[in-house]
């Protein structure tokens, strides 16, 4: 059985054992049901958010495809992805530029604000720089397996005693508390990762082909130039008289708030290229950094974000509101929603709990 300290120099060392990288990977994800994340690291979900318990266990749904990627450290990088993974379908990253198109077939590049950053290579960055893995998870030597065909070891991960997960863990898809790690016995990069809360499985990440210190062709980092960049469209600061002035849906706002708290309103036109509605935004910032996003649209305008949600109903303070639970507090955020008077409202944070939403939205609703 080889060394766990042999293996711990794989993976410090990974990044400087290839000059290029191209890969193909087979991914998949689960999207678990929130009661039994929360059951699983926070208690009973009556007991994690003071909300009683009344939703039903709803369906997990995975969603799967394939990746692709160039990479030539250390500066440029190419993804391509096939089924239903979100993210950019295709995505080039090359020096400080970067070009992208989604699966609408739009494009968007940063050459007229090279100050924008982008997240192209940063699901796959763990598998080809493994070095966080070593700070991260308690590393256990299991067995010798292969993939992809090549020669791998397998690790098992855990999170270290009371260590909850960071933003980069996020960043990196390193979200878990279980790991099943395979790891290339030669080069150090990562062959295979499978996730696991609670012993189920909630993503499985494997290299179907990978081959190393190849010479790409010019044209694989080059610049998406057949398809003219979406503008984008961004909100603007104003003052909340002046967001009532612009939308014909009366804009509701919070009841005065405590001298912690402060609120900043925006105005977003709308973007039928996205499609996004009209909406004004009312951020409310504790002095903290913690805040809240209260959504404003026209009643039956719905935001993209809401269409990716599994909304379900729920009764406080006499009103029915329709809820999003958060899977994990650390990494998704709670959302609640209702219409008033003309108004569509959405309320989300990844700061504050659903209970604390819920308060913000009876005020809203009661007009406070």
């Amino acid at each position: 059985m080889t060394d766990l300290g042999d293996v711990i120099a794989l993976l410090l060392g990974a990044r400087d054992r290839y000059r290029t990288v191209r890969a193909t990977l087979s991914v998949r994800y689960e999207a678990r049901s929130a009661r039994m994340t929360l059951r699983h690291q926070h208690g009973e979900p009556d007991e994690a958010t003071d909300v009683p318990d009344d939703f039903p266990e709803t369906e997990r749904r995975a969603r799967a495809g394939i990746l692709r990627v160039w990479l030539a450290p250390p500066d440029q990088i190419r993804e391509e992805r096939e089924g239903v993974l979100g993210g950019w379908r295709l995505g080039i990253r090359s020096g400080g530029s970067w070009w992208a198109l989604d699966d609408e077939g739009d494009a968007y590049s940063n050459e007229k604000e090279p100050e924008v950053d982008t997240d192209i290579g940063e699901s796959t960055r763990l598998f080809f720089d493994p070095r966080p893995l070593v700070g991260a998870l308690d590393l256990e030597v299991i067995s010798e397996t292969e993939i992809a065909g090549r020669a791998a070891i397998r690790l098992r991960g855990t999170r270290r005693v009371a260590q909850q997960p960071t933003e980069l863990d996020f960043e990196l898809h390193l979200t878990g508390d279980e790991f099943e790690l395979d790891v290339d016995a030669e080069r150090g990069v990562l062959l295979r990762k499978v996730a696991r809360y609670g012993g189920v499985e909630s993503s499985v990440e494997e290299m179907l082909e990978i081959g190393f210190d190849e010479s790409f062709s010019p044209d694989t980092f080059a610049p998406i130039t057949d398809v003219p960049v979406r503008p984008d469209v961004e909100p603007r600061a104003v003052s909340p008289r002046k967001a009532a002035q612009l939308v014909a849906f009366p804009v509701r706002l919070p009841p005065p708030l405590a001298e912690e708290w402060t609120m900043h309103t925006s105005y977003f036109p709308g973007d039928a290229g996205a499609p996004e509605p009209e909406a004004i935004i009312l951020e409310l910032l504790h002095e903290d950094s913690r805040r809240i996003l209260i959504a404003e649209t026209a009643a039956g305008q719905p935001s993209q974000i809401e269409t990716n949600q599994r909304w379900q109903t729920h009764q406080y303070e006499g009103r029915e509101f329709e809820v999003v639970r958060p899977e994990s507090r650390n990494a998704m955020h709670a959302y609640v929603r209702f219409e008033e008077a003309g108004t569509r409202i959405l309320i989300s944070s990844n700061d504050f709990d659903l209970a604390a939403l819920l308060e913000v939205a009876a005020a809203l609703a009661r007009g406070e």
